[in-house]
């Protein structure tokens, strides 16, 4: 409550108490409240993962903006209006300011969630939803990485970014043999066989996974 106050609802200090007293539940095998302590942590994640997008995409609207504003008045060209710039800092309330950071901290606990929903609620449906929503933000890390590695001028971060290339990739296949896995106890076993090796993320997969939060 504390931590609410002094830092807001959405802030990584906020996440991490919940991570701790979800770790403490599991301990003492209070798995229902370690399960709302997880999944009010994926919700803190989550909503850091849409603000960070958000001033990623308006930081690349006002650096356009600025360019065009300079060359304006280089040629002397009529002002054309103006645009809210996002000011700088802005995330600051949410305690980080990496995207792929976030991304990576929101797919650890959805992982988690997931192997709580999976081994000791033993709500496979839930722990399939989770490992695939994890699987979609690992996918979109990847894509990021791939025009980021695209859009690279110098080799002189090339051999990092290929290490971080295999390790996203070997990630991916360890979900997918999760939710394989899942499949399995259900006694589903083409479907576990076709998500532990096929591209495809399972029969409900989607580029916006369904949620198991209310």
């Amino acid at each position: 409550v504390l931590q609410k106050q002094l830092f807001g609802n959405h802030h990584v200090c906020v996440a991490s108490t919940y991570r701790c007293m979800s770790a403490v539940h599991m301990m003492v095998k209070k798995y229902e409240k370690a399960r709302y302590c997880r999944e009010e942590e994926v919700k803190i994640w989550r909503f850091i993962v849409k603000e960070l997008l958000l001033q990623k995409e308006q930081d690349t609207i006002a650096t356009t903006t600025t360019k065009e504003e300079e060359e304006e008045e280089e040629g002397g060209v009529e002002d054309k209006g103006f645009i809210i710039k996002h000011p700088k800092g802005m995330t600051n309330h949410l305690g980080i300011g990496n995207v792929a950071d976030a991304r990576k901290a929101l797919s650890c606990v959805l992982h988690d969630l997931g192997s709580l929903f999976e081994n000791s609620l033993y709500e496979y449906e839930k722990a399939v939803t989770c490992y695939e929503e994890a699987l979609a933000v690992e996918m979109s890390m990847l894509e990021e990485l791939k025009k980021k590695k695209t859009n690279q001028e110098t080799n002189k971060d090339a051999s990092s970014e290929e290490q971080e290339f295999k390790t996203l990739s070997m990630k991916m296949r360890e979900t997918k043999r999760k939710i394989g896995g899942v499949h399995y106890k259900k006694g589903d076993f083409s479907m576990a066989l076709m998500t532990s090796f096929h591209d495809s993320v399972g029969s409900s997969s989607s580029s916006q996974p369904k949620s198991v939060l209310k």
